[in-house]
């Protein structure tokens, strides 16, 4: 009774399995769905799978689709049958045959499957670099290196992209060349793999790489640059504040509110004009939640920075802090008796262009004359003289 049970269940499973391969040669877009079916029923379709597979009269699409199965159930008594796989003359069950084969991760064939660098056919290269890649990292460097030459440019994106994983310092020299590969995709992998890669030369691949006519490239280097944030790298996003790529501008700004506002706020100050409302509003958003904000315009405040943008640190300092705690952060910077001034917004002799403009703002006109520097204050109807950047004489205006 058991041993017709077990017959009855073989003969069930087998007309289960020929009628969902039906279903799929009727359905292609089925396919998913199918696969996974047979997969998670290996311990009992497995040998209908096998048999089908074997069978020289098999629809090509059929064997095709067993072959992603093998890849997802990944069983090494699979691995004959794969690699007679790789013999067909179907570009798309050899690739999905290395592709299982990759899966499995079988060590005693990567040399066959190695010998498939030279395939014609793209797709099939492209799945012989990610098998080798998955069997012996280490030992598939050379046949990587040789597929940086590969006549696509997705095995090229491909075979670069593995072995800048393995953070070889030694393998620099062979990677960097593609930073001349015409193709810009090629280019965008070598900017995001070069952030595997901690040293000078890298970096100044990258350096080359942010002016690429590409966007897609820029964008990734200033990726990669700021992965690891450095004074270099601030240096070097600065140029990408005015950018034309809306696109970048927007991810300088999105790497910006991941590192600290000492760094972050006072580049962020100059997206505060950018072109887009969209990057305005964020950035002003981004600032007024930001923690610690206060860190930011103390460095702009510290710095050498333009005056308007320290009028606005000063602002926004005060609006954060309060009066108080401004006046005993900022005593450390300025005079007492003139920081008292600047906290009223007014003005005396001795001050100095800066300490002037963060108290009163941004004159009408500004006049230099024999070493005297005039600035115009129409609504306060005064002339502020400078003498090596001191204010030495008020003049007030008449309107007669």
């Amino acid at each position: 009774m058991k041993s017709f049970s077990l017959i009855l269940f073989l003969i069930l499973s087998q007309s289960k399995f020929q009628e969902e391969a039906k279903i799929l040669k009727k359905n292609p877009e089925k396919a998913d769905s199918i696969i996974s079916i047979w997969v998670k029923s290996k311990d009992t379709l497995l040998p209908y799978l096998i048999d089908a597979f074997k069978n020289p009269e098999t629809d090509i699409f059929i064997k095709q689709k067993i072959a992603i199965a093998f890849s997802k159930i990944k069983d090494e008594a699979l691995l004959p049958y794969l690699y007679e796989g790789i013999k067909s003359g179907s570009s798309t069950l050899r690739r999905n045959c290395i592709i299982a084969v990759g899966e499995i991760r079988d060590t005693s064939g990567f040399e066959k499957v190695a010998s498939l660098l030279g395939d014609k056919n793209d797709a099939v290269r492209g799945a012989v670099i990610e098998a080798l890649d998955r069997i012996n990292p280490e030992k598939a460097k050379p046949y990587l290196i040789k597929s940086l030459e590969d006549p696509a440019f997705l095995n090229r994106a491909k075979a670069l992209t593995y072995l800048s994983k393995t953070g070889d310092k030694n393998l620099l020299p062979v990677i960097i060349k593609l930073k001349d590969d015409k193709n810009p995709l090629v280019r965008t992998s070598l900017a995001k793999s070069l952030a595997y890669f901690k040293d000078t030369l890298s970096f100044k691949v990258l350096k080359e790489l942010l002016n690429d006519e590409n966007p897609m490239v820029r964008k990734e280097a200033i990726l990669s640059i700021t992965k690891n944030f450095s004074e270099r790298s601030i240096e070097l996003i600065k140029d990408f504040v005015n950018d034309p790529d809306f696109s970048i501008r927007e991810r300088v700004v999105h790497i910006l509110q991941e590192v600290p506002p000492e760094v972050s706020i006072p580049l962020l100050y100059s997206f505060l004009k950018d072109p887009e409302q969209r990057i305005r509003e964020k950035v002003r958003t981004l600032i007024n939640e930001m923690e610690n904000r206060e860190k930011g315009f103390i460095v702009i405040l510290k710095g050498d920075y333009p005056l308007e943008q320290k009028r606005w640190a000063f602002k926004n300092l005060t609006l954060t802090l309060g009066k108080d705690s401004v006046f005993k952060e900022l005593s450390k910077i300025y005079e007492k008796e003139k920081l008292k001034k600047i906290m009223e917004g007014k003005y005396e002799k001795g001050m100095t262009q800066e300490e002037v403009y963060i108290s009163i703002g941004k004159p009408a006109r500004i006049r230099k004359k024999k070493g005297v520097e005039e600035w115009d204050y129409d609504s306060l109807k005064i002339t502020l003289k400078f003498k090596k950047g001191i204010l030495n004489e008020i003049e007030r205006i008449s309107h007669e």
